[in-house]
């Protein structure tokens, strides 16, 4: 088959496709797929303890669903994780399960917000403790 003049590419059936870096974390109703994180966590967890992912595991993650040549899929994938990373902040350094689950359906911002009251009272504790010596 000989290229047309135009050299059209059949956009009608390219646009129909859903887009390569669409997670399948949300259905198609406001409902949230339960199963996407456990097949995460499923994947790309070391046997000893697949509830968690530490940041090597989350880089592996990255590379595994990066696409070739989309870097700004790349870019935007990478700095997603590390934000979310970087805003849960983990004491022993790994994701959970539950925490990933929290993330996708909303209830992370709550516990998040109760973290910094807490640590704000205890700052403003601290701080007239040091005022009354």
């Amino acid at each position: 088959m000989a290229p047309t003049p135009t050299f059209t590419t059949g956009r009608a059936y390219s646009m129909k496709e859903p887009s390569k870096r669409y997670s399948r974390a949300f259905l198609q109703s406001p409902h949230v797929n339960h199963i996407r994180p456990n097949s995460l966590h499923s994947t790309y967890a070391d046997p000893p303890n697949y509830n968690s992912l530490t940041p090597a595991q989350l880089f592996k993650l990255i590379k595994g669903n990066a696409d070739p040549y989309d870097f700004f899929g790349w870019q935007a994938n990478f700095l997603e994780w590390a934000s979310f990373y970087v805003l849960l902040w983990p004491e022993d350094g790994r994701i959970t399960k539950a925490q990933l689950q929290a993330l996708y359906d909303g209830s992370l911002f709550p516990q998040i917000a109760k973290k910094v009251e807490a640590r704000r009272l205890k700052a403003r504790e601290f701080l007239d403790e040091l005022k009354d010596k």
